[in-house]
């Protein structure tokens, strides 16, 4: 199953998507063969995540693993761990707000796939997929979905904010007017 974080290998490179964790989604947007020459495996599906899904741990102690049972050729389990950690730090920039990092802001088309114990100023269109701890300032079109206690601006009609703290899900929209919404 598809784990945060997820990359494809190819012979030659590391893929990995702002926008999902799906190994065939990420094939997909790549436009990889999962097929090579004479019909070989092309593509290797692997996995780098952290122990006990603690997404606060080093990423240099997050676990690497393959994600597939038939193996291309010029598979080597070092050697595709070696690849997919230097693609980790990239797509860990890309994708987290981790504790005392401040991002500006998350525009259209951008994707936050965790803020946990950082700050994200402004969501302009983009998407916040999780905040577990940390602060968004001002939501002004995009959606946000926090899982912890809460308080940012809404600003826009394009703007959401989902709280999913406790059993039941609430959802707040913005308006023309700016309003600040809370969840505990």
């Amino acid at each position: 199953m598809c784990k945060m974080a997820s990359f494809v290998l190819t012979k030659d490179n590391a893929y990995w998507s702002k926008r999902t964790d799906s190994h065939e989604e990420i094939i997909e947007e790549h436009g990889l063969k999962e097929l090579g020459l004479a019909g070989k495996v092309g593509i290797l599906r692997v996995e780098i995540v952290p122990k006990r899904g603690d997404y606060m741990q080093p990423i240099d102690q997050w676990v690497f693993g393959y994600d597939q049972d038939m193996l291309p050729d010029w598979a080597d389990k070092e050697t595709d761990e070696r690849r997919t950690r230097a693609a980790l730090r990239e797509w860990y920039s890309a994708c987290f707000v981790p504790a005392g990092v401040e991002r500006a802001e998350v525009k259209a088309g951008d994707v936050v796939k965790l803020v946990w114990g950082g700050t994200v100023n402004a969501v302009w269109g983009g998407t916040v997929n999780e905040v577990w701890g940390g602060t968004v300032n001002e939501v002004c079109g995009g959606t946000v979905e926090f899982r912890v206690a809460f308080a940012c601006k809404l600003t826009g009609a394009l703007a959401v904010v989902i709280n999913r703290i406790g059993a039941k899900a609430k959802c707040y929209v913005g308006t023309a007017k700016t309003r600040t919404v809370t969840g505990k």
